[in-house]
């Protein structure tokens, strides 16, 4: 199964036509749910705002931190992925979760 995944990540990395990397939190956060919104199994989505109400005034977006989760809550085990949560490393994790969750599908987590 590790090849057969390793082959189908390739090929989609090479065939995908649009790009994973976006330019500030609202784009990459929109586009973070959106790919949830994709996944066709169980799941639930939570957002934590910083606790002051601070705003990307270029943006004009409450900042925060959004979870996931993908899959029976009854999982024993799990994998969890984090990006950056200030800065640039935070576009960068984010297309990383892009990538992956564009590839997921319900056979894939048990």
């Amino acid at each position: 199964m590790r090849d057969a995944l390793a082959s189908r990540v390739g090929k989609a990395v090479l065939q995908k036509g649009e790009s994973f990397f976006l330019y500030d939190f609202k784009q990459c956060q929109q586009a973070f749910l959106a790919a949830y919104g994709a996944y066709s199994g169980d799941k639930s989505h939570q957002f934590y705002p910083l606790q002051e109400s601070i705003e990307d005034k270029n943006a004009n977006a409450v900042l925060g931190t959004d979870t996931i989760w993908l899959g029976s809550l009854e999982a024993k085990r799990v994998l969890v992925f984090i990006s950056g949560t200030h800065g640039v490393e935070g576009f960068c994790g984010s297309a990383i979760q892009q990538f992956l969750l564009s590839q997921l599908t319900e056979e894939l987590i048990p």
